[in-house]
């Protein structure tokens, strides 16, 4: 191992001792008293993975090459966890949904503020909306996020200069964009790609409304917050979802679109069979066959387009951002992966050292860069890029996601898809709604108050008071 390209490699060792045995601070492990004369082994450290095999392989294979504690890792899905009341674990790793759902039953640990605060875990060093917005359960930070995705737009900077056409900057543009790119004669299969396939065409939607509803004066923009009553009827949202219909119109392949997601988007557009799709950089991604080296050439990276119109709910009319304010607004958390310790832990201390250590230095590199949801999420990370992305991205687009990923932290608006209980009940609701009138089968405004309906029933069935608060904490308040 060459430790000059690994500044953090002495960092990262302390890190597994500590891992290993719970050392540090107020952070000790929680292991009961026996008054046996002879010391007992200690009781491995568990840690459950839902839902990313690759990153419980990587996890464990790094853990068993750099030390010989006691350590098991399962797997499981996140159907199967939420049907169990424990999780006989010590650490658990889940995708960022089910984030409300365990911290409303209190099942998982704050994050100490010695740990918080310590030199080793450099918590000034991740990127500003993973040590915050997504990790936050109203005043808690509950979590470690091991990357967290943005969609973004890959285009094909040659074709676009054929018709001499740039990245869009508001959807207006963008719609005009699409136009451009279907007239004949078309150089590739299908336009642009946009995910509408099952679990993405509700994200797709609210990536699109977010420059819309998120208004800097509010803080909610799915729910009234006192009423929990859905904003999805109103203007901005039935706005954004007229300009999804139309744009998978003017494309003209809606089918494809159904069945996309930003991993086939990332397939399709190395394969030639489109000029611009919404995805990210992956370093797991490999082509099935070797892409064209003019495609590979020319690939560029932009930001989803934004908008100067905004609409205040709370006064119920659109207003025009001031020059200050930036008109896009990035869907952060579509894909994060979060790591916790448990109220179960029996090893606490080692618990949470372990949380930490998977952030740090050697061990992010070689373990949170597995998988389709991994992005870098330490500011060094964007210094050295490389390891996050394809081997076949081209600099000039490498530099792109890395100036991307640097606007995003450092943008004041984000929209957070939901995250409280039944989290997953509502996002599909709203992957059906916009996908029938993707189809055509419903006008927006009537597949926004069908799904609305949906929002209130699943409410009511968790509870709405219950709902409100823990939508509250999912905003960083009251708690």
């Amino acid at each position: 191992m060459n430790i000059a390209r690994r500044p953090w490699l002495l960092v990262s060792a302390g890190m597994i001792a500590c891992a290993a045995s719970g050392c540090g601070g107020d952070s000790q492990p929680v292991e009961h008293e026996t008054g046996d004369a002879e010391q007992k082994p200690a009781r491995p450290l568990r840690v459950l993975v839902v839902d990313a095999p690759q990153l419980a392989t990587r996890i464990e294979r790094y853990w068993k090459s750099q030390t010989d504690a006691p350590f098991e890792v399962r797997q499981t899905t996140v159907t199967e966890a939420q049907k169990k009341p424990r999780f006989a674990a010590d650490v658990v790793i889940y995708p960022a949904e089910l984030l409300g759902t365990w911290a409303e039953a209190e099942r998982l640990s704050p994050l100490s503020d010695a740990l918080l605060q310590s030199d080793a875990f450099d918590e000034p060093d991740l990127l500003t909306h993973l040590r915050t917005t997504e990790v936050q359960w109203g005043r808690d930070i509950l979590a470690v996020a091991l990357g967290s995705p943005t969609l973004l737009l890959y285009y094909r900077a040659d074709l676009f200069a054929e018709r001499n056409l740039q990245p869009p900057a508001t959807w207006a543009e963008y719609q005009q964009l699409l136009a451009a790119l279907t007239k004949p004669p078309a150089r590739a299969q299908v336009a642009a790609l946009e995910p509408l396939a099952h679990g993405w065409a509700g994200l797709t939607f609210l990536a699109r409304a977010a420059c819309y509803v998120r208004h800097r004066d509010e803080y909610a923009a799915l729910f009234n917050m006192h009423t929990m009553e859905p904003a999805l009827t109103r203007p901005p949202f039935v706005r954004a979802l007229t300009e999804l219909v139309t744009a998978a119109n003017t494309v003209g392949h809606v089918d494809i679109w159904l069945e996309t997601t930003p991993t086939t988007a990332r397939a399709a557009i190395y394969a030639g069979e489109c000029a611009l799709a919404w995805t990210w950089p992956s370093s797991s991604f490999s082509p099935a066959s070797p892409p064209a080296s003019t495609i590979v050439d020319n690939l560029r990276l932009a930001a989803l387009p934004g908008s100067l119109d905004v609409f205040n709910l709370g006064f119920n009319a659109w207003e025009q951002r001031a020059a200050d304010v930036a008109q896009r607004v990035p869907l952060v958390g579509s894909a994060t992966m979060l790591a916790s310790v448990t109220r179960e832990a029996r090893r606490a201390g080692a618990a949470e050292h372990f949380v930490a250590w998977l952030s740090q230095g050697d061990a992010a590199l070689e373990i949170a860069t597995a998988g389709a949801s991994a992005a870098p999420f330490r500011k060094a990370h964007l210094r050295h890029p490389q390891p996050w992305v394809e081997k076949l991205l081209p600099t000039a687009a490498t530099n792109d996601f890395v100036a991307l990923a640097r606007a995003t932290q450092a943008s004041g608006l984000v929209l957070v898809p939901l995250r409280i209980p039944g989290a997953r009940e509502y996002h599909a609701a709203l992957d059906d709604a916009v996908r029938a009138a993707a189809r055509g089968e419903v006008e927006p405004d009537e597949a926004l108050q069908n799904a609305a309906a949906q929002f209130e029933a699943i409410t009511e069935s968790h509870g709405r008071q219950q709902q409100r608060l823990a939508y509250l904490h999912s905003l960083g308040l009251e708690r």
